[in-house]
Parts: structure tokens; C-alpha cells; sequence
């Protein structure tokens, strides 16, 4: 039997939905909408978090490349022979490992733009927030963990390995890492 949906409507704090069929017309509730609220704000915190830390990550480096420009600039005047060369040199391979890591930041920050707004999907897919019987997931980059409601969430990145376990699971499906078996109860 082929079900045709209307048309979304939001009545007394519940999804519905209208199909019809050869039956007629049926009415049928998806989700709370307090907790579809509840897991898009939670998305939108884990999201904030992880821009928050990749944006502070960029400041500090961003201050310590000024900080190596002007000590190259005051090794620059004061010219001693080789404790100079060797000086200059520390200072500008210093400054290529600082570029590097600038640029990592930069791209993971441009890898987690997108994911601002994520579509919640049946499997585990990079920007899904996974609950197990254990942990707590927010798979995007990696960055501290944070605590909301008192509940603790992993950010981590889909490379990472149990971002390669979690990926392509469904709820009920189970991992496991280091002797610890935890199943999915959530994906949002």
C-alpha cells in the first residue's frame, strides 16, 4: 500500500502527518516535539563547542606567529655569526610547524561548517550525535569533551577509531573497543 504524505503540521506540541491511501485519510504522530527541541539544541551546543574550540585554537596560534615574527625580527639585528644562523633557523623551523598547524585547524574548521545543519539519519553519519549504553558521541572533529545535563559528550572525529566503528551503525547494533560491548540506544 503506497502512502502519500500532505503535508507536516505541528498541533498540542506533536509532529503529525496526513497520508492517504485507498483507505482514506490517516493521522499519525512522528515525535514529541520537545524532544526533537531537545536534540536539535543539543546538536547546536556540541556544534558551538567544537567552533568555539577550533576558533580559540586559531587565536593562540595566531598570537604565537606574531610572537615568532618579532623574535626573527630582533635575531635579525643582532648578528653574532653561527649562534644567529642557528638561532634564525630554530625561529623559522618553529614558524612551518605553527603554518601547519594553522592550516589543520583552518580545514577542520571548513570540515565542520557543513555540519551546522545536519540531517538526523537512521545510521551514523558525520554530524549525528550517538548515545550508547556507555558513551556519548558527537561525531564531527576532535575537541575536548563537554558536559551537558549532566550527561558527558566525546567529540570526536569520524577517522578517529571508534569514529570508524561508529560509522554506518543503526540503533540496537553494537561495538566494540578495548573489551568494553556497548550497543546503540540513540542517534539524533
Amino acid at each position: 500500500m503506497l502512502l502519500f504524505i500532505i503535508y507536516l503540521k505541528i498541533v498540542k506540541s506533536l509532529f503529525y502527518y496526513l497520508s492517504y491511501s485507498k483507505r482514506g485519510v490517516k493521522i499519525k504522530a512522528i515525535a514529541p516535539l520537545t524532544e526533537l527541541k531537545i536534540s536539535f539544541m543539543l546538536k547546536r551546543i556540541l556544534f558551538e563547542h567544537c567552533t568555539t574550540h577550533l576558533n580559540n585554537n586559531l587565536l593562540s596560534f595566531e598570537k604565537r606567529r606574531l610572537e615568532l615574527l618579532e623574535a626573527l625580527e630582533s635575531e635579525s639585528k643582532n648578528s653574532a655569526g653561527d649562534k644567529h644562523e642557528t638561532g634564525r633557523a630554530m625561529l623559522q623551523l618553529e614558524r612551518e610547524k605553527l603554518g601547519e598547524q594553522i592550516k589543520k585547524t583552518e580545514r577542520n574548521l571548513q570540515l565542520l561548517l557543513p555540519l551546522q545543519n545536519h540531517i538526523t539519519t537512521a545510521k551514523v553519519s558525520v554530524g549525528a550525535v550517538v548515545k550508547t549504553t556507555h558513551f556519548n558521541y558527537y561525531i564531527a572533529i576532535s575537541s575536548p569533551r563537554l558536559i551537558v545535563k549532566q550527561e558527558e559528550y566525546y567529540c570526536i572525529s569520524a577517522l578517529s577509531p571508534i569514529g570508524k566503528l561508529l560509522l554506518g551503525k543503526k540503533v540496537g547494533e553494537t561495538i566494540l573497543l578495548n573489551n568494553i560491548t556497548s550497543a546503540i540506544t540513540r542517534i539524533f
